[in-house]
Order: structure tokens, then C-alpha cells, then sequence
């Protein structure tokens, strides 16, 4: 699930978390796809040098969720989302568990279905609250520093500016030592966890 930073109710870390802890990702893994595919912690795939095994990533706990939700609404903020998805059936399916699981949180989870053109579209002109996208390559880091630098960066679809990132994507362009490359990457992966980029 992709989440638009930029504005409300994802600019929010409470709600990028309760949505973190509030699903049971590898129950809506074995639900969806029988539990064939990995679930990720981070950016990063095993074999690649910013893959840390335990990023930090939040672990799912539906009450300290429900919490979250609950302090975000005191403060004046919505309790619901849009999530915008395909419209092929196995998408759908998914978006429908996330909005089934998103309720247990205590959130209203509006379904906005386009076809991909319209979805690319929106993830561009960032008109979407959370979607499900995918889209940063494997391969050596590096290639993600257009994708994940901040500063008014229009293909940063999540629209996150996160000075950490920022500055430790420019350090691990330029770093040469294999080994300091890699604790660059793996503190990247690290920052996402802690900030449920």
C-alpha cells in the first residue's frame, strides 16, 4: 500500500503506523496468495546490501492500532481513507480484505476503482491517499535516489521529504568503501520502518 505523505491522514505518523499495526500482513498473505509470497519488512529483497533482516519495521498489535486511530481522531483529524485500486478481480479481492481488516482498526476505508493508466496518473499528480502501486526497482540502491529523494520530487509518489533519506541517498551515491556503501543502504531501510514511509 502506497500512502500519500503529503497530506492528511498519512502526513501522520499515527496513521501510517495504526495502518502498519492494525493489518496482519502475513494473515492477509495467506488469505490472499495462500502465503506464497514473502512479506517484506523494507525496500530492500534479501541478497541486496540495504536488506537488514529486522529493519524496525512495526509488528502488528491491533489494540496499540485502535489507540492510534482513536488519539488521531481527538485531535480533529478523520478516521476514514481512500484506497485506490485496480479493477482486476485478484485486485480487488485484496482491496476488499484491507478495507474488511482497516474497520477492525476503527477506520473507513472508501474503495476508488481505476484502471492502471488512471491509477499512474493519479500516483504522478499525487491525487490519491493510499493506493496499491508498486514500483521501485532491485538491483544496486542507487536507482531508488529518484524515486525516494524529497525536496518537491515529483516521482516521489509517496510524497515523503525525509531529511535522513535525503542525506544518506547523496552519502551512498558517492561512497566507494563496499562496507560503508552497505551500512548506507541498510540505514535507509531502517528509516523507512521507523517513519512507515
Amino acid at each position: 500500500i502506497q500512502l500519500n505523505t503529503s497530506k492528511p491522514p498519512f502526513d501522520d505518523i499515527r496513521m501510517r503506523k495504526a495502518l502498519a499495526i492494525g493489518l496482519d500482513r502475513d494473515e492477509l498473505n495467506k488469505t490472499q496468495n495462500d502465503g506464497l509470497p514473502t512479506v517484506a519488512d523494507g525496500p530492500f529483497a534479501p541478497g541486496s546490501i540495504g536488506y537488514v533482516e529486522d529493519p524496525g519495521f512495526p509488528e502488528y498489535d491491533l489494540e496499540a492500532a485502535k489507540a492510534l486511530v482513536a488519539d488521531y481522531v481527538a485531535d480533529g483529524g478523520k478516521d476514514s481513507f481512500t484506497l485506490t485500486t485496480g479493477v482486476d478481480a485478484a485486485t480487488l479481492r485484496f482491496s476488499e480484505l484491507i478495507q474488511q481488516r482497516a474497520k477492525k482498526v476503527g477506520l473507513d476505508v472508501k474503495l476508488v476503482k481505476r484502471d492502471q493508466a488512471a491509477i499512474i496518473d493519479d500516483a504522478i499528480g499525487g491525487k490519491f491517499q493510499a493506493q496499491l502501486f508498486r514500483n521501485y526497482p532491485g538491483g544496486d540502491p542507487d536507482t531508488n535516489h529518484v524515486w525516494w529523494y524529497g525536496e518537491g520530487n515529483p516521482v516521489n509518489f509517496g510524497g515523503y521529504d525525509d531529511p535522513v533519506i535525503n542525506d544518506l541517498l547523496d552519502q551512498g551515491r558517492s561512497e566507494t568503501d563496499p562496507d560503508k556503501r552497505a551500512q548506507i543502504y541498510q540505514d535507509i531501510n531502517k528509516q523507512f520502518a521507523q517513519q512507515v514511509w
